[in-house]
């Protein structure tokens, strides 16, 4: 990932800066100049449909989460209307809590028929109906003129409120990208918290108004927000879910279109939805009814039933509703008296609440879910617990006050930051599409059922037990709570919904020790839809889940074991008329079965090249005043010295270095200076590629070794050149591998010609990529690089990113590179840092360094992945296929591989092995 911005100028020139005596006119200047206009257009027609995209799924989330507010009002500005309702209607303590605690229990009635509501007319509509049954319900308490009347109010507004907060969540998560979604899912919980936080300012704002007129103006207000659900139906679309569950598949492909930035993603993500709802072609499969599925449910929906409903009643009875509905009554306690003061200090604790689902919003598509659940429910344990222990013995005092405030609104704060949204988040994530819906309604049940039963009892408890023994009992269920997320909430962060339904069919899994997808997860995710596709047509899990035994690195019977098969299931279905094998069926299974030779052929390679690395010596040589780190492997005088690129080290050459050794040389490897185990130089923003021509000559003079053949990639590419055009004696042949002829200066880059926003430009500022990669730990940064590189687009970042945030986080890693590599890499760059790999070659590109006859004479060979992105800079592959490299290296032979990307000897090990290994051969003359 080096050196490798070459484009043409504006005169037709070649971007490379070829000195006085070499320069290269195109023959195609103006069609080059056409071609470069058009790639910037496209370029900067992406980031618009990029930014276009975000804010109109922005939009979709704020607007879904309307109905949220119409709760967060309700519960907030029923904490102050209640002081003033009883004394206006003359109500006693038991209407006051039926009064209150009854609505959460009446929206299950809407949460539960919002579920199969929404499967018949939609999910918008859904939201749609959820406003206007909370009108008639908060028009008819605001007129109210009895305690009956009032309630009769209440129920209808419980009834929408149960619609809307079922709906929102799950319509967010179907419409959302897979890597906002966490961030976007929260939204209804942090509309439910601006909710609360309005009630308490309304509380306030109107309290100074007439006994009877107050609380019915805080209720009226509550109508307003309803009101703009109604010009969100014309902006926000169906979710493309439940198109497809009606079998309107293209309206669902458009509606992915306005919400996924690529269209071979949104064509991806289609296939999931349409294979995890049970349909190919159009065509459903017959399922059992949804209900008669949840009541007797299978142990992967089981699991999801015991995570999403368990969450949900953990999020209510651990007290969150009753600290907020009766947070005058908790203050009272401490020995606020005050009626304004006590609706001061509800202010504090909505305006602490409202903070901190922001702060949750942030983190939960970049921590993950699993982790702000912890800090969440640990936080809120400690401070409740604190909380009784104030209540119960500090009395009245200024002290007992200000500890009771800290600990409600630490509370507040903690339930925000995690156990607030992610109960929400996992609810709509995690159940089957054909359930999602119905699944959800349940947990939204168990949310509100919960949520009821705790307001509803709260002052009667606490004349039992006093306040202090409630919050002591929140405390312990608290407590338990911090163990249901250790064992029965797995990670979801960056997987799409349909990977993870397959996290609930392994126990394991489920029970937590999954916490990100690795590497033989991802090569057969869809492998595993396709086991969902036949068990559904008559298959056992046992024939579409058989192990294939491996012999010598290959599969034995393949195609006998998929004609038997074949013939099976034929055999099976033979009687039931229409039950043939499909041919799309037929060949879904052998896409399977090839998934699964994949997988054991790279694990059978991984287990050869382990036993063989454990034979590569490891030292240190001291060189030039610094200890560079030595691998080497294989013994004998034709050596092979492999200079790496970044984020390379020498672990890059692992598979080149045991082949060249099973070949009989002697194969070398080296950390540059600064790099992986070698050490820093002493200013390391001085180094230079000259520093490391000098290192290479130097290491091989302490090993004794008078010539070599130099294999370079990436911008080791460079070092490899200037030894060859500086010591020609020293060389015996050149291999390069994505790089053609390039040294700085003579033949080096044009910088004015890059793209803005290119990679190498951002990185070479002073600081940029440091505060880039600062972001993100190391693991993480040596995966994005990979990922980004291994693709065959330019890697241009925006005016408003940087070059990491190109990279989605549920993007896989590609099956070549597992997770035993990243490790690896993360390993050596934990040690090293990108100090000095930033400097070199990024910062020190632009120097001259005195060669004056840029010439390699020494046999080359140079391999070019055709699908490498540096073969789109306009001009190069002319540069390499016309021959120009040529006049710089004569003896140069080019190979192309045809599916080969920027990390080909990694991603195509043999293929790369076998031409290295005929070009030594040849050019060996001991």
């Amino acid at each position: 990932m080096g050196l490798v911005g070459v484009q043409e100028n504006g005169n037709g020139e070649m971007g490379l800066a070829l000195g006085n005596k070499n320069k290269y006119k195109r023959m195609d200047s103006e069609q080059s100049d056409d071609f470069d206009d058009d790639a910037l257009n496209l370029h900067h027609q992406q980031l618009e449909r990029k930014k276009s995209i975000r804010k109109y799924v922005l939009a979709c989330a704020i607007f879904a989460s309307l109905n949220n507010v119409l709760l967060g009002y309700d519960v907030g500005v029923m904490s102050g209307a209640i002081i003033f309702i009883q004394e206006d209607l003359k109500i006693t303590e038991v209407q006051e809590e039926v009064l209150v605690g009854i609505l959460s229990i009446i929206s299950l009635l809407g949460s539960l028929a919002g579920g199969r509501t929404s499967d018949i007319i939609g999910r918008k509509w859904t939201m749609a109906f959820a406003a206007v049954v909370f009108q008639i319900g908060a028009a008819i308490m605001t007129l109210a003129p009895s305690f009956q009347i009032l309630m009769v109010g209440r129920i209808l507004a419980g009834v929408g409120i149960g619609f809307g907060v079922m709906i929102a969540p799950v319509y967010i998560s179907e419409i959302s990208p897979t890597v906002d979604r966490g961030s976007l899912t929260s939204f209804p919980e942090i509309f439910i918290n601006i909710g609360i936080l309005l009630g308490y300012v309304s509380n306030y704002a109107f309290s100074g108004l007439s006994v009877h007129t107050n609380w019915r103006v805080m209720l009226a207000v509550g109508i307003l927000p309803s009101v703009f659900i109604g010009f969100a139906l014309f902006i926000i679309p169906e979710s493309p879910r439940w198109l497809v569950m009606q079998n309107r598949v293209e309206e669902a492909r458009s509606v992915l279109l306005k919400t996924i930035e690529n269209e071979k993603e949104v064509d991806d993500r289609l296939a999931e939805i349409v294979a995890a709802a049970g349909m190919s072609n159009g065509e459903k499969n017959e399922e059992k009814a949804v209900w008669r599925e949840l009541l007797n449910p299978s142990p992967p929906i089981r699991r999801m039933l015991i995570t999403g409903f368990g969450i949900q009643c953990f999020q209510q009875i651990t007290g969150i509703d009753a600290t907020v509905y009766y947070s005058p009554e908790i203050f009272k306690e401490a020995g606020i008296k005050n009626n304004s003061k006590l609706l001061v200090a509800t202010v504090a604790v909505g305006v602490t609440k409202t903070a901190f689902i922001l702060i949750a919003t942030f983190l939960v598509d970049r921590v993950g879910r699993k982790p702000l659940l912890y800090v969440s429910t640990i936080g809120m344990t400690v401070c409740l617990f604190t909380l009784s222990l104030t209540l119960g013995f500090l009395g009245h005092g200024q002290l007992g006050i200000a500890l009771a405030i800290l600990c409600i609104c630490g509370n507040v704060a903690f339930f925000s930051v995690g156990m607030g949204p992610i109960c929400w988040i996992l609810t709509s994530e995690i159940f089957p599409l054909r359930l999602r819906a119905q699944a959800s309604a349940l947990g939204a049940v168990g949310n509100r059922v919960c949520s009821g039963l705790v307001a509803m009892s709260f002052l009667s408890l606490s004349r039992t037990i006093t306040i202090s023994g409630t919050f002591f009992l929140f405390a312990l269920l608290s407590a338990l709570s911090v163990l249901f997320a250790y064992k029965c909430v797995p990670e979801t962060k960056g997987k799409s919904l349909e990977q993870i339904e397959l996290l609930f069919e392994n126990h394991n899994e489920w029970q937590g020790s999954e916490v990100e997808m690795g590497d033989s997860e991802h090569l057969v995710q869809k492998a595993a839809i396709i086991v969902h596709q036949l068990v559904s047509v008559g298959f056992s899990k046992e024939n579409v889940s058989m192990r294939w035994i491996l012999e010598g690195g290959t599969i034995v019977s393949f195609e006998s074991d998929f004609s038997a098969l074949v013939s099976k299931h034929d055999m099976a279905t033979s009687n039931d008329a229409g039950g043939q094998w499909s041919s799309e069926c037929r060949g879904n299974c052998f896409e399977l079965l090839s998934l699964r030779f994949e997988e054991d052929v790279l694990h059978h390679r991984s287990l050869d090249l382990g036993q063989s690395m454990e034979k590569i010596e490891h030292s240190h040589v001291q060189v030039r005043g610094l200890k560079l780190h030595v691998a080497q492997i294989g013994t004998g005088p034709k050596v092979v010295l492999f200079l790496h690129g970044f984020p390379e080290i020498w672990y890059s050459w692992r598979h080149q270095m045991v082949a060249v050794a099973n070949a009989g040389f002697r194969a070398v490897a080296f950390d540059f200076r600064g790099y992986g185990l070698s050490e820093q130089p002493s200013e390391p923003e001085k180094a230079n590629f000259k520093d490391l021509v000098d290192d290479i000559v130097a290491l091989l003079d302490s090993l004794g070794i008078d010539k070599v053949f130099v294999v370079g990639k990436d911008f080791g590419a460079v070092p490899a050149f200037m030894v060859s055009v500086i010591h020609p004696e020293r060389v015996l042949g050149v291999i390069t591998l994505g790089i053609p002829f390039l040294i700085p200066g003579p033949v080096g880059i044009r910088f004015d010609l890059l793209p803005k926003g290119f990679y190498i430009l951002r990185w070479a500022e002073p600081g940029r990529a440091e505060a880039d990669f600062g972001r993100f730990d190391v693991k993480t940064v040596v995966r994005k690089i990979y990922i980004l590189f291994c693709r065959s687009e330019l890697q241009v970042a925006g005016d408003d990113e940087e070059i990491m945030d190109l990279v989605d986080p549920s993007t896989p890693l590609p099956p070549w590179f597992t997770e035993e590599d990243l490790d690896a890499y993360a390993t050596l760059y934990e040690n090293s840092g990108f100090t000095t790999a930033l400097q070199v070659p990024y910062r020190c590109s632009r120097m001259d360094y005195g060669v004056t006859d840029p010439k390699v004479t020494a046999p080359s060979l140079l391999i070019m992945g055709e699908k490498d992105y540096f073969m789109k800079f306009p001009g190069m592959e002319e540069y390499m296929r016309k021959g120009i490299v040529k006049q710089f290296m004569p003896n140069l032979d080019i190979t192309f591989m045809p599916e080969g990307n920027h990390f080909v000897q990694e991603q195509l090990p043999e293929q790369v092995n076998e031409l290295i290994i005929s070009f030594l051969n040849k050019n060996c003359s001991t």
